[in-house]
C-alpha cells in the first residue's frame, strides 16, 4: 500500500491558520466549503467501496463528522466545521482503505476455495477409479474361482491388494487437503505423524502385509483430517489477529502522514530539514514494512514518524519570526489588493452583461461586498478584506452567468414568440395579439346561437385554431371568456365562465387536445379591449381569448 491517505497539506494548513496560528483572524468561508466538499467525495468514494460493510466504524464515524461540520458551517462556526470535515474525511480515507484490502482478501480466499475444489474433484475421481478397480478384481478373482484359473488365494489376494489401495489413495487425499490448510505450518508435528503413517502403510503394502497397510492408512488419513481441523483453526484465528494488527498500522500510518504534511505545510522541509528527512525516511521504511506484512514493524515505525514529524513541526513553529511575519502580512496585502481589483473589473463586466437589471440582487450583493471588503482594507482586516472581495468576485461572476442565461432565454422566447405569431396569423376570421401570458386568439362571441351553443362557422374556426395549437404541445392552453359592461356583472361572469367551458370541452373531446393541457376561466367586463361607450367598443370586448401560455 504506496499511500494512505492522499496529500491533505493545504488542508492542515487552513486548520492551523484558522485555529490561531497564523495571521489571518478569520476563516474564509469558501475554504470550509472546499473542505466540506473534499470530505463529501471522500465519503462517496467509501459509499462506492462498500465501506458501510467492510469498515462499519470508520464509514459511520466519517459520516458523523461530516453531518457536524455541515452543521457548524450553516451556523457560520468555520473553525469548527473544518476540523469536523478534516475528521470525516480522514476517516472516509481510512474506511476505503479497509475496504479496498477486505475485498481483495475476498478474491484470495475465493481462489484458494477454487484450487482446494478442484483439488478434491481429482481426488475423488482417483477414489473413484480405486473403487473400481477393487470390483474389478473383486470379479476377476470370483471368475478365476468359478473356471479354476486361479487359486483361492490369489483371488483372495487380488481383493486385498484393491482394499490397500484405496485405503493409501483416501489417506493421500487428506494429506493433500491438509497441505492446502497449511497443517505444515501449524501442526507440523500431526502432518508429519500422519505423512509417516502413509509411508509405512506403504511400506507394509509392498511387504504383502495388507491388513497393517490398511490399518497404518487409515491411520495417515485420521490424522491428517485431524490436521486440516486444526490448521483451518489456527489459521482463521492467525488471520483476526493479522487484521487487527493491519487496522492498527492503518491508524498509525494515517497519523504519520497526517504529522507529515502539517509540517510541510509550515515549511519543516526547509526550516527543519533534518526532523523533516528523517521522518520521511522513516515512513519509506514504514511503507515497506507495511507491503512485506510485517504489520506490528510498520505501526512502530509510524509512531516514529510521528514523532519525527511533530518535532519538525514545532521547531518551525518556535523559528517563526517578526521578519517572516512581515512579509507574510505584505504577500497577504498584495493578494487583498489583487482580489479587490478582480472584484472590480468582474462587477463592470457584470454590468456591461446587463446584470442590474436581469440579475439585480446578485449584482447588489456584488457591490456591497466590495465596499465592505475596502473599508476592512482600511481597517487592516486583510482576512474579512480577502473573504469579502472572493464574495464580490463570486456574486459578480454569478450575475455575469445568470444575465447571459436570462438574455439568452428572452432572445429564444421571443424568436419563438414570432414564429408561433406567424404561424397563428394564418388562421382566418381571428384576431392575433401578444399579451402578458402569452399568444391570444381571439374570436367574437356571436359564435355562439341564442342557445349558448357553438355555431357552424365558430367549429370551423376552432378547428383551424386546434390544428395550430397542436404544433406547441409543451405548452399550457387557457381560454378566457369575456362580455360587454351591459348588464349586471355577476350575469356577465356567469356567462363569460360558460362560454369559456363550452369552448374548452369542443378543444379536447372534439379537436383532441389532452385535457390536462387545458384550463378556463370567464372574467365578465373586467377586462375589456375596447370602450364600452359604443357598440363598436362593445362588441370588441365580447370575446373568447384562447392563450398559449407561453410566458
Amino acid at each position: 500500500m504506496k499511500r494512505i491517505l492522499p496529500v491533505i497539506g493545504i488542508f492542515i494548513f487552513f486548520l492551523i491558520v484558522f485555529a490561531g496560528c497564523a495571521i489571518a483572524p478569520q476563516v474564509d468561508p469558501k475554504t470550509t466549503e472546499n473542505l466540506i466538499m473534499e470530505a463529501r467525495n471522500s465519503f462517496a468514494i467509501a459509499q462506492k467501496e462498500n465501506a458501510e460493510e467492510y469498515a462499519p466504524n470508520e464509514f459511520a464515524k466519517s459520516q458523523t463528522f461530516l453531518q457536524q461540520a455541515e452543521t457548524m458551517m450553516a451556523k457560520k462556526q468555520n473553525e469548527k466545521a473544518i476540523d469536523m470535515a478534516f475528521m470525516a474525511d480522514m476517516e472516509a480515507k481510512t474506511a476505503i482503505a479497509k475496504a479496498r484490502f477486505e475485498k481483495a482478501q475476498y478474491r484470495i480466499n475465493k481462489i484458494k476455495e477454487i484450487q482446494i475444489d478442484t483439488i478434491l474433484e481429482i481426488k475423488s475421481n482417483e477414489v473413484e477409479i480405486a473403487k473400481a478397480r477393487q470390483k474389478i478384481a473383486e470379479r476377476v478373482a470370483l471368475e478365476a474361482q468359478i473356471n479354476s484359473e486361479m487359486s483361492s488365494e490369489n483371488a483372495e489376494n487380488r481383493i486385498q491388494r484393491s482394499q490397500v489401495d484405496l485405503a493409501i489413495t483416501k489417506a493421500e487425499i487428506a494429506l493433500k487437503m491438509a497441505e492446502q490448510m497449511n497443517a505444515i505450518k501449524y501442526v507440523k508435528t500431526i502432518y508429519d505423524k500422519a505423512l509417516n503413517s502413509l509411508q509405512e502403510a506403504k511400506d507394509a503394502f509392498a511387504e504383502g502385509n495388507f491388513n497393517n497397510a490398511v490399518r497404518l492408512a487409515d491411520e495417515a488419513r485420521a490424522n491428517a483430517e485431524n490436521a486440516q481441523t486444526q490448521a483451518k483453526a489456527k489459521s482463521d484465528t492467525e488471520f483476526a489477529e493479522t487484521m487487527k494488527k493491519k487496522e492498527r498500522a492503518l491508524i498509525a500510518i494515517a497519523k504519520a502522514e497526517v504529522a507529515i504534511e502539517e509540517a510541510k505545510a509550515l515549511m519543516a522541509d526547509k526550516l527543519a530539514k533534518d526532523l523533516y528527512s528523517q521522518a520521511e525516511k522513516t515512513m519509506q521504511e514504514v511503507r515497506s514494512s507495511f507491503d512485506s506484512g510485517d504489520y506490528e514493524h510498520a505501526r512502530s515505525l509510524a509512531e516514529q514518524t510521528r514523532v519525527s514529524a511533530s518535532s519538525a513541526r514545532a521547531v518551525v513553529m518556535t523559528k517563526a519570526n517578526d521578519e517572516k511575519a512581515k512579509e507574510e502580512l505584505e504577500e497577504k496585502k498584495a493578494n487583498a489588493l489583487d482580489l479587490i481589483a478582480r472584484a472590480e473589473r468582474t462587477i463592470a463586466q457584470a454590468f456591461n452583461a446587463g446584470a442590474p437589471e436581469l440579475a439585480e440582487e446578485l449584482f447588489k450583493q456584488a457591490q456591497e461586498t466590495l465596499e465592505t471588503a475596502k473599508q476592512a482594507f482600511q481597517s487592516d482586516d486583510l482576512g474579512k478584506t480577502i473573504s469579502e472581495a472572493q464574495k464580490s468576485v463570486f456574486n459578480s461572476s454569478l450575475a455575469i452567468a445568470t444575465s447571459e442565461l436570462k438574455s439568452g432565454q428572452k432572445k429564444k422566447s421571443i424568436q419563438n414568440e414570432n414564429s408561433m405569431l406567424e404561424e397563428f396569423s394564418k388562421i382566418p376570421n381571428v384576431n392575433i395579439r401578444s399579451t402578458e401570458k402569452g399568444i391570444a386568439i381571439s374570436f367574437s362571441i356571436d359564435s355562439f346561437d341564442k342557445n349558448g351553443k357553438l355555431t357552424r362557422d365558430a367549429m370551423a374556426r376552432l378547428k383551424n385554431i386546434a390544428e395550430s395549437l397542436k404544433k406547441y404541445s409543451d405548452y399550457k392552453i387557457l381560454v378566457e371568456g369575456h362580455t360587454d359592461n351591459s348588464g349586471k356583472e355577476e350575469g356577465n361572469v356567469s356567462l363569460s365562465t360558460n362560454r369559456a367551458s363550452a369552448v374548452l370541452i369542443h378543444l379536447a373531446y372534439v379537436e383532441g387536445i389532452a385535457i390536462d393541457r387545458l384550463s378556463s376561466v370567464g372574467y365578465g367586463s373586467m377586462r375589456p379591449l375596447a370602450s364600452n361607450a359604443d357598440e363598436a367598443g362593445r362588441k370588441q370586448n365580447r370575446r373568447i381569448d384562447i392563450v398559449l401560455l407561453t410566458k
